[in-house]
């Protein structure tokens, strides 16, 4: 039964990595809003005929940053530490795109990848949150000092100041 259950686990795994293989863009793709080529990210879906709604984030690529979160933990967690690496420092990137556009967030909450402007005008903190999580688990295997030098700005400049620091309220030490 466990040997059974250790190959249903596997083929599961080879499945989910090979779908988040399909998703990754391989070309320049570049939203004109930002300033930013999303090349070497995983867009968030593909076109399901089921779905009404997936054509259209499909069509024009959609990435939620949440997404991202996920894809940089698959990766870590299949062993493919050089890959997720490669995705910390792509996001790193659109941060610094970010701020340089006059953004005070980190990472707004979607963005449309190709053939569209759009971006998300949300920049909700637990999608944001997740992604720095994921660039903390990147560093647990891979230390580099300039990645955890601008984590640890972010979380200074970004996450503490939306920390509720009054003690009469009930969301004291929330975020």
């Amino acid at each position: 039964m466990t040997s059974q259950l250790s190959e249903e686990r596997s083929e599961y795994l080879k499945e989910a990595l090979a779908f988040l293989d399909r998703q990754m863009i391989r070309f320049p793709s570049v939203n004109g809003q930002v300033g930013f080529d999303f090349q070497g990210l995983r867009q968030s879906f593909r076109e399901d005929p089921k779905h009404p709604d997936s054509k259209m984030v499909a069509h024009f690529g959609r990435i939620w940053v949440y997404d991202i979160a996920l894809s940089i933990y698959a990766d870590l967690k299949a062993n493919r530490v050089r890959q997720a690496g490669y995705q910390v420092g792509r996001v790193m990137q659109l941060a610094l795109c970010e701020e340089a556009k006059g953004y005070r967030g980190l990472w707004h909450f979607s963005y449309n990848t190709k053939e569209d402007i759009f971006i998300d005008a949300r920049g909700p903190a637990g999608a944001n949150c997740w992604c720095l999580n994921a660039i903390y688990a990147y560093l647990l295997q891979r230390p580099d000092p300039g990645v955890l030098q601008w984590a640890n700005r972010m979380v200074r400049d970004y996450l503490f100041p939306l920390q509720v620091m009054d003690a009469g309220d009930a969301r004291y030490g929330l975020v």
